[in-house]
This record gives C-alpha cells, sequence and structure tokens, in this order.
C-alpha cells in the first residue's frame, strides 16, 4: 500500500478480494444492509456481547475513519491501533470483519512508514492471545483506548523482534542455497530464483518470468538446477506452469510462528 490517501473505495476492494470465494450472503466488496452483533443468539441481539452501529451508520463511520487513518500528526502505531479498534467496533461487513481489520493494521503501518519494506505481523501475535485480544477490544469500546494501544504497541515490538530473527535465519538459509546449487553467477537465473524465493515460496517459470524478467527457458533451467539440489520440489504436474515450493522456507516459516504463539 502506498502513501496515498485511503478511500472507503479501498476498503471495499480488500474485503472483495479476502471474501471472493465465499458466498453470495456474505456480499463481497460491499457494506451490510442489516444489523448485525457479536455473540449470543442466532436470531436475536439478546444476550449479544456487542451490537454495532446500525447499517444506516456504516458508509459515515467509515469515511470518518478513514479521514482519521489518512491523517499524519498522529504517531503510527497508535494511529494502526486506533483504526483497528474502530474498523472492529464499526463491523461494516456481514462477515470478514476480522481479516479486513487486520488488514487495515499493515496498510496504515505501510502508509506511515513504521515499517516501509516489510510489516512486521502483527495481527498474527495479536491472535496467539484471542481472549487478551478481545478483552482488549472490549476495554476500547468501552473508552479504555490507552490500554489498548499500550497492548497493540507490545504486539508490534513483540511482532518486530520476531521478524528480525526469521529475517536473520532466511538470509542464513539462502546462503546455505547459494552454496549448495554451487555457487552460480550473481545474474544467472537460479541464483536470482534463490533472492525471490522468499517472496514467493511456491513459484512457477510464469512467475519468474514475471518477478526476474528471466525469459521462459531460463526459468525452467534456474528451476531445475534449484530442484536437482532440494531448493525447490515440483508440486503439481503439468508443462511450462508446473509449480514448485520450498519447504525449507515453509518449515523456518512454521517454526517462526510456533515462536510467534510461545510469546504470546
Amino acid at each position: 500500500m502506498s502513501r496515498r490517501a485511503l478511500e472507503v473505495s479501498d476498503i471495499l476492494a480488500i474485503h472483495r478480494a479476502l471474501m471472493a470465494s465465499e458466498p453470495a450472503r456474505v456480499m463481497p466488496g460491499e457494506f451490510r444492509r442489516e444489523q448485525n452483533w457479536i455473540g449470543g443468539r442466532l436470531d436475536s441481539p439478546i444476550d449479544a456481547r456487542y451490537i454495532p452501529p446500525p447499517e444506516s451508520e456504516v458508509e459515515p463511520l467509515t469515511e470518518d475513519l478513514l479521514a482519521f487513518v489518512n491523517r499524519d500528526d498522529v504517531p503510527g502505531v497508535a494511529q494502526a491501533a486506533i483504526a483497528h479498534g474502530q474498523f472492529e467496533t464499526i463491523h461494516p461487513f456481514v462477515d470478514g470483519n476480522g481479516r479486513v481489520g487486520r488488514c487495515l493494521i499493515h496498510a496504515v503501518l505501510r502508509r506511515r512508514g513504521v515499517a516501509p519494506r516489510f510489516v512486521p505481523p502483527v495481527s498474527v501475535v495479536l491472535a496467539a492471545r484471542p481472549n487478551a485480544y478481545v478483552d482488549a477490544l472490549v476495554g476500547y469500546r468501552e473508552g479504555r483506548i490507552m490500554e489498548w494501544c499500550v497492548s497493540f504497541a507490545r504486539a508490534c515490538e513483540r511482532a518486530a523482534l520476531l521478524s528480525v530473527e526469521l529475517a536473520e535465519a532466511i538470509a542464513k538459509l539462502q546462503a546455505e542455497w547459494f552454496q549448495r546449487a554451487g555457487r552460480p553467477r550473481r545474474d544467472s537465473a537460479a541464483a536470482r530464483i534463490i533472492r525471490a524465493l522468499p517472496s514467493q515460496p511456491i513459484t512457477s517459470a510464469p512467475t519468474i518470468h514475471e518477478t526476474i524478467g528471466a525469459s521462459h527457458q531460463r526459468a525452467l533451467d534456474g528451476l531445475k538446477v534449484l530442484a536437482d539440489v532440494g531448493i525447490v520440489r515440483q508440486i503439481t504436474q503439468g508443462g511450462y506452469d508446473r509449480q514448485y515450493a520450498s519447504d525449507e522456507l515453509f518449515g523456518l516459516i512454521e517454526a517462526y510462528e510456533g515462536r510467534i504463539a510461545a510469546a504470546a
């Protein structure tokens, strides 16, 4: 996400992309047109833990939220915390509010330049402690905004520290790959694929062609070099468009997610 102002259309586009495979009743890319609630009975808001604003207020409240999101005079981490808390309070969609709300965290942090190249997975850290997360959101809705911001900032700190560890582990793994692949030339397809793998642990020759500009044949040749030494593994049948995965990279990521859960 760039530093341009976020608009309602961006929020709807995020929801549409995230919920594209869901049933039509979820209304991908559209605000809800009915009252919703959290907890309690399915047929009535009686005993609900929380009742969001009525559907008629969703769009104006979202516009108000984005006016706050687009300010540049608020500390970025606090801005992301309040934006997430307010978004979840508005609960503007039939379903998928949590997913979009987590994307909003990353969009705000990226827009404000807090994490210009890589946004630590703050939402994953928050989700690792679901009860504490829900309690903190309830506190936000009850006006205990500072408590929520402190909780959110601590999640950012944990995510950043663990992300540094992951980045170092990936760099070490890439160095091992270069050795295993026979120290390919820096401009070779194999070397360039190794550098690109962390952002695309599942890849293919067409993807590599688009990412690094290698010809179709060079992309296939590079993948073969890496497959021969176990850096990637072919996971689908087919010709030019067959898919390859980096099992070792996925192993690192799974270990990282385990560290996040343990840190919670």
